[in-house]
C-alpha cells in the first residue's frame, strides 16, 4: 500500500466520507502540445541544512533514514567539535566585542541623537535575532526533524501523482524565478563577503582598516584617532604600526569580522531564502490545485455530482497538510522570522541615512542588492497568506455550498473558523501575521524612523 493510499484512508476515517478515486480524469486539463515539466520534490530546507552542516553552522546533519522517508540526525565527531569548540564560540565572542564597542561608542557621545539610538537598538536586535537562530538548531533539533516531515509529507511536492491537477504543478516561469532568486541571493551572500573582507579589509583608504578597527575593537586605540596617527617616541614612525601587537590585534579582527560576516551570510539565505521560498511554494500549488479542480467541474459538468466528496476530501487533505507545514514553521522560526524583519528593516533605515550622499559605490550596491533580497522575502511571504482568501472565495461558491459540502455542515463550518482564529501564513499567535497589511504597517514605520533620525 502506497503512502498516499494511507494518508486517504487516515483522513476518510475522519470525514467518514468514502475516497472516490479521480483516476486521471484531471489530466484532461493539459493541452495537446504542452510540454510538462518534469516533476520534482521541493527539498530547499535540506540542501540549505547540508551547507549549513559543511560551512560549520549546525554541528549536525539532517538525512533521510535508511529504508523510508524519516528524516534523521547524525553527526561527525570531528565537524562537531570545529561547530562547537571553534567557529560558534567565536560568533558569540565577536558579537559580544561587537555590541561592546557600538556601547562604547554610545556612551562615548556627549550629544544623544535619535541615530545613536536606533544604532545601538539594531546592533542588540541583531545579536539577539543571530542568538536565537543558533539556539533553535541546537536546543529544538526534534521540532527541526518534524518540519523536515512535515515539508515530506506535502503530497503536492511529490507532482507524480495522478490524481494531481496539471495546472497545480510548477510552470517553468515560477521554476526559473525561484531559480533566479536563489542564485541571486547566493552570488549577493557570498560576493558581500568576499568584497567586505576582503576589498575593504585591506584596501580601504587608510591601508589599515582591520588593524586600527581591531585597536577599537579590544579598547587599545582612542575611538576618534587613526591607526596611521600613533605616535612612537615623540615622532611618527610608519613602521610601528606594523608591530607584533597590531598584526595579532589586524589578525584578530579578520577572523571575529570574518565569523560575523559568514554567519550573517547564512542568516540571509535562510530567512530570505528557506523560509519564504518553502512557504511560497506550498501556498502556491496548493493555490493552483483549487483552480486545477474548479477547471476540471467547469470543463466536465457531468462528472461533478459523481465526485463531489473525493473532490472536498482532497482539497481539504491538502489544506491540513498545508496546515501542518505551516504550522511547524511557524513552531520553529515565527519569532526568529519577526524579529529578523524588524532588525533588517531597522537596519536599512540606518543604512540608508548613512548612504544619503555617500560615493562608496560598494555600500551603494551592497545596500541595494540586499534592499532588493529584503523586498522580495517580504513579498513571497504576503503572497503566501493570500491562500487565505483563495480558500474562503472557493467555500463561498454557490457549487460548493451546494453540492460539495451539502450534507457537510459541520465541517464547512471549522474551516470558516479556521481562517477567523488562525489563517494560514508565517505569523507569531495573538501577534500579527506577515500579510500585504503587515507591510503597509512596515513601511509607514520605516518612513517615521528614517524622518526622525534624518
Amino acid at each position: 500500500m502506497s503512502r498516499n493510499e494511507q494518508t486517504e484512508k487516515v483522513f476518510v476515517k475522519s470525514s467518514g466520507v468514502e475516497t472516490v478515486r479521480v483516476g486521471r480524469q484531471p489530466m484532461k486539463l493539459n493541452k495537446q502540445g504542452e510540454t510538462l515539466v518534469a516533476p520534482r520534490k521541493l527539498e530547499l530546507f535540506h540542501w540549505y541544512f547540508l551547507a549549513a552542516y559543511y560551512g560549520l553552522i549546525i554541528p549536525f546533519k539532517i538525512k533521510k533514514r535508511e529504508g523510508d522517508q524519516v528524516w534523521e540526525t547524525k553527526s561527525w565527531m570531528l565537524q562537531k567539535l570545529l561547530c562547537l569548540l571553534i567557529f560558534r564560540p567565536l560568533v558569540f565572542l565577536d558579537l559580544m566585542t561587537y555590541l561592546a564597542l557600538n556601547g562604547r561608542e554610545f556612551f562615548a557621545n556627549k550629544h544623544y541623537s535619535p541615530k545613536d539610538y536606533l544604532e545601538i537598538a539594531t546592533s542588540i536586535l541583531y545579536l539577539a535575532n543571530l542568538f536565537k537562530f543558533f539556539w533553535t538548531l541546537v536546543i529544538h533539533r526534534e521540532v527541526v526533524l518534524k518540519l523536515f516531515n512535515d515539508i515530506s509529507a506535502f503530497s503536492l511536492f511529490h507532482l507524480k501523482e495522478p490524481s494531481v491537477p496539471l495546472s497545480s504543478r510548477v510552470s517553468k516561469r515560477t521554476t526559473w524565478f525561484l531559480t533566479a532568486y536563489m542564485l541571486f541571493m547566493l552570488v549577493h551572500c557570498v560576493g558581500y563577503i568576499s568584497i567586505y573582507v576582503i576589498f575593504r579589509s585591506f584596501y580601504d583608504k587608510s591601508h589599515h582598516n582591520t588593524i586600527g578597527n581591531g585597536r577599537k575593537r579590544f579598547f587599545l586605540g582612542d575611538l576618534q584617532s587613526n591607526i596611521s596617527q600613533i605616535h612612537v617616541n615623540g615622532t611618527d614612525d610608519m613602521y610601528e604600526i606594523y608591530s607584533s601587537i597590531n598584526i595579532l590585534v589586524g589578525f584578530a579582527e579578520f577572523v571575529l569580522m570574518f565569523s560575523r560576516i559568514w554567519s550573517r551570510a547564512f542568516l540571509t539565505t535562510f530567512f530570505c531564502g528557506a523560509v519564504p521560498v518553502t512557504f511560497w511554494s506550498a501556498s502556491k500549488l496548493f493555490q493552483r490545485y483549487l483552480t486545477g479542480i474548479d477547471i476540471l467541474n467547469v470543463e466536465c459538468p457531468s462528472l461533478n455530482k459523481p465526485f463531489d466528496s473525493s473532490q472536498a476530501d482532497m482539497i481539504v487533505e491538502k489544506y491540513e497538510e498545508l496546515r501542518n507545514l505551516v504550522a511547524s514553521l511557524n513552531s520553529v522560526w515565527s519569532t526568529a522570522t519577526l524579529t529578523y524583519v524588524i532588525c533588517k528593516s531597522l537596519e536599512l533605515v540606518v543604512i540608508l541615512n548613512q548612504e544619503v550622499g555617500s560615493k562608496d559605490m560598494i555600500h551603494i550596491v551592497e545596500f541595494v542588492g540586499f534592499t532588493l533580497l529584503f523586498l522580495i522575502m517580504l513579498v513571497m511571504l504576503a503572497e503566501g497568506c493570500r491562500i487565505n482568501t483563495s480558500i474562503k472565495l472557493w467555500l463561498c461558491k454557490k457549487y460548493t455550498r451546494e453540492q460539495v459540502f451539502v450534507q457537510r455542515k459541520s465541517e464547512l463550518e471549522c474551516l470558516e473558523r479556521d481562517f477567523e482564529v488562525a489563517p494560514v501564513g508565517i505569523a507569531v499567535i495573538g501577534v500579527c501575521v506577515i500579510s500585504y497589511g503587515f507591510l503597509a504597517q512596515l513601511l509607514v514605520f520605516c518612513v517615521t524612523v528614517f524622518l526622525i533620525t534624518f
